[in-house]
């Protein structure tokens, strides 16, 4: 065999050695992960928002409060959750509820319910989001 040769075959089991534990890592971090969101609302003039996801409750916060804030005052945190998913519903007059559960089927119902409770009319289901590793 010639050097070459040597060196392509001492190449490809680096290679693969490193795509081995690349994998192994990814699926226990995706495993172990924690993913968390938020929700804000103000209750001044109904402006929510609900956080991108976030490997830190605080980060989270801070994105649901800066996406609120874009439509409204005073707006605070109403929700934060981990590794579930959520939900946001609104009524005709601006009745907004939020709901978090295991899955997004029962998240939706859930906030769906919350604002039919509240404005006694239809509601309308604005956001979901499961909050999961990917």
């Amino acid at each position: 065999m010639t050097c070459s040769g040597t060196r392509l075959k001492v190449f490809r089991l680096i290679l693969i050695a490193a795509t081995v534990v690349l994998v192994g890592s990814s699926a226990a971090y995706a495993e172990g992960a924690a993913v968390y969101g938020a929700i804000a609302f103000s209750e001044k003039n109904g402006a929510w928002g609900m956080s991108d996801p976030f490997p830190d409750e605080q980060a989270a916060t801070e994105n649901a409060l800066g996406f609120c804030s874009r439509y409204g005052a005073e707006c605070k945190i109403v929700l934060t959750l981990q590794n579930k998913c959520a939900a946001v519903a609104m009524g005709y007059k601006n009745e907004v509820a939020w709901a978090e559960e295991g899955t997004p089927e029962e998240a939706r119902s859930e906030a769906q319910r919350g604002c039919l409770a509240k404005s006694g009319d239809a509601c309308e289901l604005k956001h979901w989001y499961c909050y999961r590793p990917q």
